[in-house]
C-alpha cells in the first residue's frame, strides 16, 4: 500500500495576523473542512496534529517520525526524497 506524508505550511506572521483578526466563530468555520477530512480518513492516519517534532529518513527505505508523545518507525519503502520551493 502506498503511503503519503502531507505537510501543510503557512507564513508565521500571516497566520498570527489571521488569528488575531478573526473571531472564534470564523476560526472554527475555517477548520470545519479540515476536521471533516481528518474524520473521514481517521483509519488511514498514522500521526496527525501539531505534535510533529522531527522526521528522519532512515536506511532501508524507511523513515522515523518523532512526535511529542511517541517515536514511529515507518516502513514506507521510501525511494527518494525531494524538497521543492
Amino acid at each position: 500500500m502506498k503511503k503519503f506524508m502531507v505537510l501543510y505550511m503557512a507564513n508565521g506572521a500571516e497566520f498570527e495576523k489571521m488569528m488575531k483578526n478573526s473571531t472564534p466563530e470564523q476560526q472554527k468555520k475555517g477548520m470545519e473542512g479540515w476536521m471533516k477530512w481528518m474524520g473521514d480518513h481517521k483509519a488511514s492516519l498514522v500521526v496527525s496534529g501539531q505534535g510533529l517534532v522531527g522526521l528522519v529518513f532512515a536506511p532501508g527505505r524507511s523513515a522515523i517520525l518523532a512526535t511529542q508523545s511517541a517515536v514511529h518507525h515507518l516502513s514506507w519503502g521510501v525511494q527518494g526524497k525531494a524538497l521543492l520551493d
